[in-house]
């Protein structure tokens, strides 16, 4: 029997966040690819990103006895903490509605958001990264509140409620077809870090092994 001692790199913090608007939301069908603008933001404003996935477990006894534990995931609650999203674009993605042509915006009664992808870098102490891709995001209407200017200047970070869901666009990896909700690629894995670039993964984004294989090096 062989001991093996492992210590890794702690995860430290948290870079840019990279929102991409995707161009076919309405997706119906599990053999249509999800499509995505040409432009993706890059923004150095997150502070804290929380993830809670909701999980379905069912039991399944037979025979008086255990015979299937059937788990699925059906989203991803994400909590953000940022200080802004590029100009104008958290008003667009969460459904409101432009006013003339100098930032006025207006919240509909019955809003239409606009699905996008939601890419994040977590560093560790080493400086490298742990690059997470969620394909299929929706922002949830965004409250609003402010606080007064005292003697000290007191950061005003916003909290925005962002809803992960599996893209209805089946992928199939390892021979099984499934439908997935994020992506992940550690870069502090020296092959991975070696194969894949950064900037790639964070801007263009995947969700399958095409996708993955454009973001090589």
């Amino acid at each position: 029997m062989a001991l093996e001692t492992v210590k890794r790199a702690l995860l430290t913090g948290v870079g840019s966040m990279h929102v991409q608007k995707m161009t076919n939301g309405d997706l119906v069908s599990s053999s249509v690819k999800p499509t995505y603008d040409e432009k993706t933001f890059a923004t150095p404003s997150v502070q804290k990103l929380g993830t809670a996935l909701t999980i379905v477990d069912k039991k399944v006894y037979l025979s008086n006895q255990l015979h299937t534990l059937i788990k699925k995931i059906t989203k991803a609650e994400l909590t953000l903490d940022a200080g802004y999203f590029p100009e104008g674009l958290a008003e667009e993605l969460q459904g409101m509605k432009k006013v003339g042509e100098k930032g006025a915006w207006a919240m509909p009664s019955n809003p239409k958001p606009i699905p996008f992808r939601l890419g994040v870098p977590f560093t560790d102490e080493n400086n490298n990264s742990l690059v997470i891709n969620f394909p299929y995001c929706f922002l949830t209407p965004v409250e609003q509140s402010a606080e007064t200017e005292g003697e000290d200047y007191n950061e005003q970070i916003k909290q925005y409620k962002i809803e992960a869901l599996p893209l209805p666009f089946e992928v199939e990896l390892d021979g099984h077809k499934d439908k997935y909700v994020f992506h992940q690629v550690d870069l502090s894995n020296a092959d991975s870090a070696a194969y894949y670039d950064e900037k790639k993964l964070l801007q263009q984004g995947w969700f399958d092994a095409e996708t993955l294989d454009a973001a090589k090096k």
